[in-house]
């Protein structure tokens, strides 16, 4: 859990998170990684953490408005559909304080990003994770949003083909797979993760050394 939580602190720190801000929350609680992760990691920086949770969405702009939210965690389809919400009560999406959001739990395009951040006026950074290697924080969006950090002092990270399990070069596609370096309560070697993606070749312009995954195009099964 300790390293989980600064997993998620350093992502949320590297987009531009700091202590002065007020995160709000609007994930499930529960056992849904994506919730409880967010939350230690934004308390580990020292924000003002808002436990908002899912749904309610008058009262979720509420408590943006009240609390003078700055970021926020959401689902991107959720994003839109807020943005519908704003409409329905005359208020305008990019009249509140927030100025990053942290989207994901859901496959979603550039174009959809784009449509968010349009809508809203604020940066919305992609993440990924999955529960077997902790949940979210495994990879995450810096603000160039060029792909995502990879940290490899927390994964062993390898593309695979899917049908030989032979590596591919950096820029091709194939199958993420990966062993985890920090656990030792549940170790996981060359764990097939199913996602397709592929290592982003080159240095990344913010300057970090942790190679860049592209964004998951698809899974080799249906699982």
């Amino acid at each position: 859990l300790d390293a989980w939580t600064n997993l998620l602190a350093r992502c949320m720190h590297m987009t531009g998170m700091r202590k002065s801000d007020v995160f709000q929350n609007m994930m499930t609680y529960g056992l849904f990684t994506g919730g409880l992760g967010f939350h230690y990691g934004a308390e580990k920086i020292g924000a003002l953490v808002i436990p908002a949770g899912a749904g309610n969405s008058k009262r979720q702009i509420q408590l943006m408005r009240d609390f003078e939210t700055t970021v926020i965690h959401i689902i991107p389809s959720y994003a839109l559909h807020l943005s519908a919400v704003f409409e329905e009560i005359n208020l305008d999406p990019r009249g509140t304080h927030v100025r990053i959001a942290f989207i994901g739990a859901e496959p979603h395009s550039e174009k959809m990003r784009q449509k968010i951040q349009g809508i809203f006026g604020f940066k919305a950074f992609n993440s990924y994770g999955l529960s077997e290697m902790n949940g979210p924080g495994v990879a995450f969006e810096c603000p160039f949003q060029n792909g995502l950090h990879i940290w490899e002092d927390n994964f062993l990270v390898e593309i695979l083909d899917p049908d030989t399990l032979k590596p591919v070069p950096d820029g091709e596609p194939g199958e993420l797979v990966l062993t985890t370096l920090q656990r030792k309560g549940m170790p996981i070697l060359r764990y097939r993760t199913k996602d397709l993606t592929r290592i982003i070749p080159g240095p990344c312009a913010c300057g970090r050394t942790h190679r860049r995954i592209d964004r998951i195009t698809g899974r080799t099964d249906d699982m």
